[in-house]
């Protein structure tokens, strides 16, 4: 299949959060819309997927692991989308 043909099917997200530690609505939404620094309290991981390649995005926390997408298989690896001023490119 063509990588465009697959543009499609794209679903986008930003990034993923996880919290080892309860936190109030008030705690979220002061910080929805905004990109964390990784050292955050009770962060324990978090990928912006806008850093990565492959099955792999990149963990800002502190001895954080990367993060595998997909599953671990190669078939359902994402499909990295860069968006620049001259336009969008597939990787």
């Amino acid at each position: 299949m063509h990588p465009n043909a697959r543009l499609s099917a794209i679903r986008r997200m930003a990034e993923f959060r996880l919290w080892n530690v309860a936190r109030s609505q008030a705690e979220i939404q002061a910080t929805i819309n905004q990109q964390l620094d990784g050292n955050e309290t009770g962060l324990a991981a978090y990928l912006p997927l806008d850093d990565g390649n492959g099955a792999t995005a990149a963990n800002l926390v502190a001895n954080g692991n990367p993060g595998v997408l997909g599953g671990g298989n190669a078939n359902n690896a994402p499909l990295w989308v860069h968006v620049s001023s001259g336009g969008a490119t597939i990787q």
